[in-house]
């Protein structure tokens, strides 16, 4: 499964969109984002909570990249 914290998923729309008040943001763009930025975790069945395999270095690279920008 592919997630993204919430603070950083936050940050990269704001970043992605800021200035644009009519933009429209859909499945298919979040789809992409997950799967380009998203951190891999896994999860045993039953009770077992969801474990992280592999961070997504590209995201951190994309959030350097806007904060440089700003």
């Amino acid at each position: 499964m592919k997630a993204i914290p919430a603070d950083d998923l936050v940050y990269m729309l704001t970043a992605t969109f800021s200035g644009s008040p009519d933009s429209v943001i859909t499945k298919d763009f979040i789809v992409k984002l997950f799967d380009a930025y998203g951190d891999d975790y896994y999860k045993d069945p039953g009770e077992s909570p969801w474990e992280l395999c592999k961070k997504n270095e590209a995201r951190k690279s994309y959030i350097k990249g806007a904060v440089e920008s700003k």
